[in-house]
């Protein structure tokens, strides 16, 4: 998960976190909820082996 608090310029990458099977949450709380509207944040994942990086997918920031 990635958090910015300077409108996506820069941002902090909580985790990695290891799934290991299917359906299994990964939950952080790293960082409450704000109504800035500067602060966003981000989901990435691996869909392929931890060594192939171009198998990395985000999501929007929300």
């Amino acid at each position: 998960m990635d958090v910015t608090n300077d409108d996506r310029v820069s941002w902090i990458q909580c985790g990695p976190f290891e799934v290991r099977s299917a359906g299994v949450r990964i939950t952080t709380p790293a960082y409450l909820t704000s109504s800035s509207a500067s602060r966003a944040f981000r989901v990435c994942a691996v869909l392929s082996s931890p060594a192939d990086t171009d198998g990395i997918t985000c999501t929007p920031w929300w």
